[in-house]
């Protein structure tokens, strides 16, 4: 990110974890496409799909045709970015028992 006129403010260590992520994606937003892309990439292989919300013993890694809007895939990794960044933060998402740690999606977006 260096190369791309990528520097962090010098309150930075002050700014808390919602400042931080602030930052976070300010700097994101400064990679060109062809850096940011395999970067984006690694960040959604958390996401896991429920193509049956009926049935949420099937659960599979998300798929390029789960998101028809590319809103819905800012959203998505708009929330997997604070996942990442904002952990210390209470949660207002419940997760079952056996979710193994992954973030998920229940259904078709």
């Amino acid at each position: 990110m260096a190369k791309n006129g990528v520097s962090l403010p010098d309150n930075f260590s002050e700014m808390g974890m919602a400042g931080m992520a602030k930052v976070g994606l300010e700097m994101v937003a400064k990679i060109p496409p062809e850096d940011a892309r395999p970067l984006l990439e690694e960040l959604m292989k958390c996401v896991q799909a429920v193509p049956d919300p009926s049935n949420k013993s099937i659960i599979r890694n998300l798929i390029e045709d789960d998101t028809e809007e590319v809103i819905t895939r800012l959203k998505l990794r708009g929330e997997v970015f604070k996942l990442h960044v904002d952990f210390s933060q209470p949660s207002q998402v419940r997760y079952p028992a056996n979710h193994g740690g992954h973030c998920r999606w229940p259904g078709k977006l």
